[in-house]
């Protein structure tokens, strides 16, 4: 064993848990034995110094960090909660329905993502609990050898064990799509293409070899994983099919138009008057997009909607 730092006697370090997600360690110790509140710190993995973040609002005993860089403590009085990375703040998530003694340790098993707690107490000595993170609620996993106080509980990545999927659209405008991530080895896998308007589905390809023609469909991974969703530009999209797309109402207007579209391509909306005057142009991202026409003079206006896929014009009266 070789020493990296060492501690001042009024420093009293209750846990500290490695981020997988960021390559940093963070910790808690006590404040000069006030038994109050914790200091929320960072380790330099090579030096060993600790830089204090921020001073917690909590009692805090342990300290975990999930797969995907979460932070996690369990207080003096048995509640779990989440830590902000950054700021320290802490969020109460629920009773563990445990109120724990002396030191404990807490760890995410990184392969699976569930919560474990070398929780010690008096009356019924060290347990391993696992929490739900969601809800705070402890199980009972048995006794940690004969009930000891276990006073570092850690977990690593089987990096053999997880694979990734990565996701590419073609073209980028073409669509979406969905089911990228980390996943465990023989895992079944959903991925999802969806296709902007305009636009159709073709095929799932891996390098240059079509793997399916479903926009939809599943494997098992037992590999690294890069796959392209192909999709085709329609050409001659009907007026009829761009017009469904774009619901306009009310019609006749006083004060408010709004528009409501079926797709989630750009748009771009510009008003004239019955003189062929431009009033208002601008693009509209959301599904639906209103028009404050109050001001407007009552008459008639048309609405063109223009997209990469065509352009519609539509009438509006103005009341």
């Amino acid at each position: 064993w070789t020493t990296v730092s060492s501690m001042p006697v009024t420093a009293f370090p209750l846990d500290m848990v490695y981020d997988y997600t960021t390559g940093i360690i963070y910790g808690i110790e006590e404040i000069e034995w006030s038994y109050m509140f914790t200091k929320f710190v960072t380790v330099d993995i090579e030096t060993g110094a600790i830089t204090v973040i921020d001073t917690l609002d909590i009692r805090a005993l342990t300290l975990a960090c999930s797969p995907n860089g979460e932070l996690f403590a369990v207080d003096w009085n048995g509640y779990l909660f989440k830590i902000d990375k950054t700021t320290a703040e802490t969020t109460s998530i629920g009773f563990t329905e445990i109120v724990p003694n002396y030191i404990q340790s807490m760890s995410f098993d990184q392969n699976t993502g569930r919560l474990f707690w070398a929780m010690f107490r008096n009356a019924d000595g060290g347990k391993l609990i696992e929490l739900d993170p969601v809800s705070g609620v402890g199980f009972n996993r048995g006794t940690i050898a004969k009930g000891a106080e276990l006073v570092g509980l850690y977990s690593f990545i089987n990096e053999s064990s997880t694979y990734s999927v990565t996701l590419s659209a073609d073209p980028e405008e073409g669509g979406s799509v969905t089911g990228d991530g980390q996943y465990l080895s023989e895992e079944m896998v959903t991925v999802k293409a969806t296709p902007n308007f305009g636009f159709e589905f073709i095929s799932w390809k891996k390098e240059n070899s079509v793997v399916s023609t479903d926009s939809s469909f599943m494997f098992t991974i037992t590999q690294d994983v890069f796959l392209t969703a192909n999709f085709n530009k329609m050409d001659g999209i009907s007026e009829n099919v761009l017009s469904e797309a774009f619901y306009i109402s009310p019609n006749p207007v006083t004060d408010l138009l709004k528009i409501v579209r079926s797709t989630s391509d750009k748009a771009r909306i510009e008003v004239f008057n019955n003189l062929g005057a431009l009033i208002q142009s601008f693009e509209i991202n959301a599904q639906e997009t209103e028009i404050n026409v109050a001001k407007f003079p009552v008459g008639v206006y048309f609405v063109k909607i223009r997209t990469e896929a065509g352009e519609i014009v539509k009438k509006v009266v103005k009341q």
